[in-house]
This record gives structure tokens, C-alpha cells and sequence, in this order.
């Protein structure tokens, strides 16, 4: 999980924390996110934090109840691929994913772990369609979902997909990005990719990010609309 961005643009709401603890009514984003991918099976969790680690650490024995939660903490930004890198040590199975702590899509994470063994995969990218005029990764897929073009921030064309921020990974995703070298998955990695095995899962549903205040104010309402909203309330009582 991605925590360590200094989250610049949420700041002038929420400046007293790391964004993926901004508080949506009432609990933490990264706690609800860690909650539902506990629903959904998973059940060891590696952080990756920078900007006001302390924090994320001082949450460390809450999100405990979802699972075994470890910290990788960077001593100065080294960007999306260097904070794996930097928690290579820590990831013990052959594939994982990677979720960014800003953001929400609710992925079919078994049906893309499967078709990321059946392709042959080096890594697979959640995707979303695109609306024209939007702006963030831009995507384009081969009939079979071998990813053909990535340009992160780009105007979005009508044939386009966008970056749902939900990947899943080979250990020798990242084997030459070395420990403490800033890198990107999304300016370097992934773009090195295209030509490779490098696919993209189609996911039919929305996507929810809080990086900025406007998307924060509504985060609330579009977290429950996209399957986030109080996981708790939809439990039976035991």
C-alpha cells in the first residue's frame, strides 16, 4: 500500500495528517480501504511510508485487526516503484499488488490474479474507461489486453483507459530499481513495459480518489456509491 505522499494539494484541508488518513466521516480512508481488502481475502499488509510516517506508525496496532500490517518507512521520497523496491524485503509472495492510499475502485482482485497467470503477466494494471476530457494514466489496449501506449497525466482520447491505481506484480517486476533510488512506476516502470507483458484489467465500476479538496468533500458520498461505505453496517450480527 502507497502512504508515502505528501498529499500537497489535500493540504489546504487537511493538514494535519498524511492524506491517506484523512478522515471520512469519521474513520480513517486507509482504514476503510484496509478493511474491505481484508473482505476481500487478503491478509498481510505492508505499508510503505514517508511524509508524517509517525502518524501511519501510531495507527499501526488499530489496522492490526485486518491482518498482519508491517511498515516500510523511506527516509526521503523515492517515488511509486522506489517505495516498493525499498519494501522488497518485506513482500514474501512471488505476485502482489500494489494500492494506492488515496484512492478506491472495488477490483474482482481473484478474476485479475487470474488472468494475470493465464496471460503470463509481468504486471497487470486495474483499469477503468475513460471519459473524454478527463486527465490521469492513459491507456490504450490490444483486443487480447496487452497495454499498447501509457502516458501518465495525459488528456484522455474516447478510446482510452484510465489508471484505477490497483496493479499486481511479479517479484521481478522492479529487479533493476535498486534500494534507495527514486523511481516511478507510472513515468518509468510501466511506460518501459508497453512492447512486454504488460496488461490491463478492465474493471466496470467507479473510481474514488481523495487527492484533492474538491474530491475530498465528496469522498463520502462516492465511497458509498462505489461500495466503501460503512463495510461494518453490512455485517450480520453474531
Amino acid at each position: 500500500m502507497l502512504c508515502g505522499g505528501s498529499g500537497t494539494r489535500l493540504r489546504a484541508v487537511v493538514s494535519d495528517r498524511p492524506k491517506p488518513l484523512a478522515a471520512i466521516a469519521g474513520r480513517s480512508f486507509l482504514e476503510r480501504l484496509l478493511e474491505h481488502l481484508a473482505e476481500r481475502g487478503l491478509r498481510r499488509f505492508v505499508l510503505c511510508t514517508g511524509y508524517r510516517a509517525a502518524d501511519i506508525a501510531a495507527e499501526q496496532a488499530t489496522f492490526a485487526r485486518f491482518g498482519e500490517v508491517v511498515l516500510s518507512e523511506e527516509a526521503e521520497p523515492l517515488g511509486t516503484a522506489g517505495a516498493i523496491a525499498n519494501a522488497r524485503a518485506l513482500i514474501r509472495s512471488r505476485e502482489f499488488f500494489v494500492f494506492n492510499g488515496d484512492s478506491f475502485a472495488d477490483v474482482d482482485l481473484a478474476a485479475m490474479h487470474r488472468l494475470h497467470v493465464e496471460r503470463g503477466a509481468t504486471t497487470t494494471l486495474a483499469v477503468v474507461p475513460a471519459r473524454r476530457g478527463e486527465e490521469g494514466g492513459a491507456l490504450r489496449l490490444a483486443e487480447d489486453g496487452r497495454i499498447l501506449a501509457f502516458a501518465e497525466k495525459a488528456a484522455l482520447s474516447e478510446d482510452a483507459y484510465l489508471n484505477a491505481g490497483v496493479y499486481l506484480m511479479g517479484a521481478r517486476s522492479l529487479a533493476d530499481v535498486a534500494k534507495g533510488h527514486a523511481c516511478s512506476l507510472e513515468r518509468e516502470i510501466f511506460p518501459g513495459q508497453v512492447g512486454g507483458r504488460l496488461f490491463g484489467f478492465v474493471h466496470d465500476g467507479p473510481l474514488v480518489d481523495i487527492g484533492t479538496p474538491e474530491r475530498y468533500a465528496g469522498a463520502a458520498a462516492a465511497l458509498a456509491a462505489a461500495g466503501l461505505g460503512e463495510p461494518t453496517a453490512r455485517r450480520a450480527p453474531k
